[in-house]
């Protein structure tokens, strides 16, 4: 019986304090009408500010890039949740009362209209009033039925992630006073927005403001977390430091997955090939790659042009080279000597080119075809039919690797992480053992660990350290920024046996030297043994993104 009645309550939100008065006001002096038999309901105009609110931060991959600030309301969305006279609802908030602006009616490849809150009724202070939705009402029933539906689909995901679920709507909160005071303090912007958002997520469960659910195009957690803007993290609630746990350059190493297919399905395969694959991928599992990477291409749809091809020495070498450099966390590195910029840049040159269509950053191209040229081939091959595909390709894969293997595991050992994106959010006491996790399961899967580096993600008082948890930084590395001097991007591992197979070694020289032809850029090598590389604690990394 008690879970038949814990969703028998009101659901409860917050609007500005200003904001609401001027909408009560103009009801009053000039109350609407949409037909002569029906009164309207207040409680829609302050449900669509509502949702316009917390928009941003609740819906962000909605919001509108040209245009900031603006949200796309669909009339299939508003006519489920408001009702069929929706229109006059928008169109008395818009053109009666002004209190929500429309940009430039709709938009060119969208289908609804934007709308966002006029600035002059979104004060920047922290004044806010309560709105109750009435139990069973119909909009009370529409978010009821939404959660509900999110729920079932829910069910059907592995044990190990509903716990996370659970744990995270039990656990997740927001110190609302100490954030509240900082954003006063720092004159953030869209103050109101923020308390609104942070209010929906400290209501809980009962007000059905939490959701973490698995998104459909790319299979990450989508949560409250995933969207919560950069400067509140540090006041999420927990009893113990949390530390955010990132991999270096992830999307370009896990590139290596359908690399590593590519290579054990091609055909014609040299002698050569178990040389290398005894040396770089003997404690990798070939039919768990295998099936991640086709699982992903069945579920993007993506081209696959380049299965069951012939194998040769050359790309051997070169997607050997690609595993080394990636792993060791340098591939920005070596992006910003080729284009003789810094290392930010130089990862936004990367992003354009691996995720836009084919035919951007020529310059880029040219430079690393000189050294990569089956791997440059490959990503333009997936970007064939839909060049948007390939991004949620490789975020499929890196999710998959990250929910349903290391977060699996952690959870097997007591061990429940948050996840924003691709990071790993744990206890102090947690991290090195969350690392230790993180390297076996992708030297399981890969034949090698990604590097990683950690920062402090929330603080429990004012003196915890806001930058990096561990380590005391230099400008250049909090900034990102690498030179010659904090970080040698010249030095590129060799993954070999006990031995250094001599092979493998003449095999990385010879990439060494086309390189140094090819870009004026020679790595120095060396052979390590392949083993859990150790625990990295040093810099901080921005986020990957999809």
């Amino acid at each position: 019986m008690k879970n038949k009645d814990k969703n028998k309550r009101d659901i409860k939100f917050h609007l500005p304090k200003q904001l609401l008065s001027v909408l009560e006001s103009e009801l009053r002096n000039n109350p609407p009408i949409f037909t002569a038999h029906k009164k309207y309901d207040d409680l829609i105009f302050k449900c669509i500010l509502h949702d316009l609110l917390v928009a941003p931060y609740a819906y962000p991959s909605l919001i509108d890039e040209e245009k900031p600030g603006y949200m796309p309301l669909s009339s299939g969305f508003l006519q489920k949740k408001y009702g069929k006279e929706y229109s006059h609802y928008i169109k008395y908030l818009e053109l009666y009362t002004q209190i929500i602006i429309c940009e430039g009616g709709y938009t060119i490849g969208k289908k609804c209209k934007i709308y966002k809150i006029n600035e002059k009724f979104n004060p920047k202070d922290d004044k806010t009033s309560e709105v109750i939705i009435p139990y069973k009402s119909s909009i009370w029933k529409y978010i009821h039925n939404y959660h509900k539906k999110q729920k079932k689909t829910f069910d059907k995901q592995p044990r190990h992630v509903k716990i996370m679920q659970n744990y995270f709507i039990k656990n997740f909160r927001i110190n609302e006073a100490e954030a509240i005071k900082y954003m006063i303090k720092h004159e953030t912007e869209d103050i109101q927005g923020k308390i609104a958002f942070i209010k929906q997520i400290n209501g809980g469960a009962k007000n059905m403001g939490l959701f973490f659910k698995r998104n459909q195009t790319n299979n990450r957690i989508d949560s409250n977390l995933t969207y919560l803007p950069k400067e509140l993290c540090k006041f999420v609630i927990s009893d113990e430091q949390l530390i955010q746990i990132d991999k270096t350059n992830s999307q370009a190493f896990y590139l290596n997955l359908p690399l590593k297919r590519i290579m054990m399905k091609g055909t014609n395969i040299s002698s050569i090939y178990n040389t290398i694959y005894n040396n770089i991928y003997n404690k990798s599992s070939p039919t768990i790659c295998t099936n991640i990477v086709e699982n992903a291409i069945q579920s993007i749809g993506i081209t696959d042009v380049y299965a069951d091809r012939e194998i040769t020495e050359e790309m051997i070498r070169e997607f050997d080279s690609f595993l080394s450099i990636t792993a060791d966390g340098s591939w920005y590195e070596i992006l910003a000597h080729i284009l003789k910029t810094d290392r930010d840049a130089a990862k936004d040159e990367w992003m354009y080119f691996a995720y836009g269509r084919n035919g951007l950053k020529p310059y880029l191209k040219s430079k690393l075809s000189a050294i990569y040229p089956t791997v440059v081939d490959i990503i333009r091959s997936y970007k064939l039919i839909r060049y948007q595909d390939f991004s949620n390709f490789l975020t499929t894969i890196e999710s998959t690797v990250v929910l349903d293997h290391i977060c699996k595991r952690l959870v097997e050992e007591g061990i429940i992480p948050y996840t924003k994106h691709d990071c790993f959010i744990v206890p102090k006491s947690k991290v090195a053992r969350t690392k230790e996790i993180i390297n076996e399961v992708n030297i399981e899967i890969i034949g090698a660990a990604p590097k990683t580096k950690e920062k402090s993600f929330n603080r429990l008082s004012e003196s915890d350290e806001e930058s990096s948890y561990y380590d005391q930084m230099t400008e250049s590395e909090r900034t990102g920024r690498y030179n010659n001097k904090s970080k040698n991007v010249n030095a590129v591992e060799v993954i070999g046996d006990d031995n250094g197979d001599e092979n493998i070694m003449n095999m990385m020289i010879r990439f060494s030297n086309e390189a140094n032809k090819a870009i004026g850029f020679k790595p120095t090598l060396k052979t390590i043994k392949l083993k859990l590389p150790p625990i990295v604690e040093d810099g901080l990394e921005s986020q990957e993104r999809a």
